[in-house]
């Protein structure tokens, strides 16, 4: 009997624990299921409250924290401040420049080539200078500056170094994607102002509004030219590189680096300042000469009359005797 209860409590205690278990294990799955649907339901929240086209904005880095960056799906970079994203360009506004210098037995057939490829790539020659000698054919050099697509350098490069024997090739590239954005903005916001301006300008009923508003639409208009000056330089740079090549007979020689510091460097640049001085100082002369002459052939007459004027009065006096104070008689003596 003993052992029957045993066995029953045993039962009994399985039994619930099984209930219990199962209870615990529906809620859990019920408490999951209404986190995720919870969590969808603000995910869709959120993905219908960013407009078409914004999410790459919207998005954060790592973590979801704002402010730490990322990338979007097109690859082009994002940068972050105070917690918002702002784009940047995908593609880097640079100025390229390059050097070579080639040996080949005929520089004027290489610098022809040269020309050849730099129009071919749809580009034009900027420079020439070729230094000859009749009686050493083979001393001849010649430099020739390109300009050409700064996105086709590099194959105008690969192709100018089949035209003689490569001596060295330099290049360098400076990023100026920022001073773009910031130029761009730059004439952005003066455009802006100006049509504000020239608003007002209309607006104006008095003479005097009109003139104040004419000085500083002036003012306003300089300035953007100014800006679009810059804007045009950089568009020419970072659309056209440079590259200078050197043509060196073979017997050539290259021009040595030229020294920009030490005693003989001090000692030129002080003598080209002192003959330019000289220079300045003897094209002033000239230029004021012949004024200077003019002005003695006309003023000398004048000048001699007039003194001529003066030394006569003090003698007309003299003889008149006005100058002279009138004598006091003297007393007659006594006795």
């Amino acid at each position: 009997m003993r052992g029957s209860r045993t066995a029953a409590l045993s039962i009994v205690t399985l039994t619930g624990s099984a209930v219990l278990l199962a209870g615990c294990s529906s809620g859990s799955d019920e408490s999951t299921s209404a986190l995720s649907d919870s969590a969808a339901g603000r995910t869709g929240d959120f993905s219908a409250s960013v407009p078409r086209g914004a999410e790459d904005t919207a998005l954060v880095g790592t973590g979801g924290l704002a402010g730490t960056g990322g990338v979007t799906q097109d690859g082009s970079s994002k940068t972050t401040g105070n917690g918002v994203l702002a784009d940047l360009p995908g593609e880097r506004d640079v100025i390229a420049t390059a050097e070579m210098t080639l040996r080949s037995q005929d520089v004027a057939a290489t610098v022809d080539a040269i020309e050849l490829i730099a129009r071919s790539a749809g580009g034009f020659v900027s420079g020439r200078d070729v230094n000859s000698n009749p009686n050493d054919p083979k001393g001849t050099r010649a430099v020739i500056v390109i300009r050409v697509p700064t996105t086709k350098l590099d194959a105008v490069i690969s192709r100018a170094q089949d035209e003689g024997d490569v001596v060295r090739v330099t290049a360098d590239e400076q990023d100026v994607t920022q001073t773009v954005v910031d130029v761009d903005s730059r004439v952005k916001s003066a455009r802006a102002s100006v049509d504000r301006i020239r608003s007002l300008l209309s607006e104006a009923t008095t003479i005097g509004e009109v003139v104040r508003i004419e000085s500083e639409l002036s003012r306003r208009e300089a300035d953007l030219e100014s800006l679009l000056a810059q804007q045009r330089s950089l568009a020419d740079q970072t659309s056209l590189a440079t590259l200078s090549v050197t043509v060196l007979a073979p017997d050539a020689v290259e021009a040595p680096p030229e020294e920009t510091s030490g005693f003989l460097p001090g000692l030129q640049r002080g003598w080209d300042a002192l003959v330019g001085l000289v220079v300045v100082a003897l094209t002033t002369i000239g230029i004021l000469l012949p004024f200077l002459v003019v002005g003695a052939l006309v003023l000398g007459p004048v000048a001699a009359a007039w003194r001529r004027r003066h030394q006569k009065a003090p003698a007309s006096n003299v003889s008149t005797g006005t100058d002279e104070a009138p004598r006091e008689r003297e007393p007659e003596p006594v006795g």
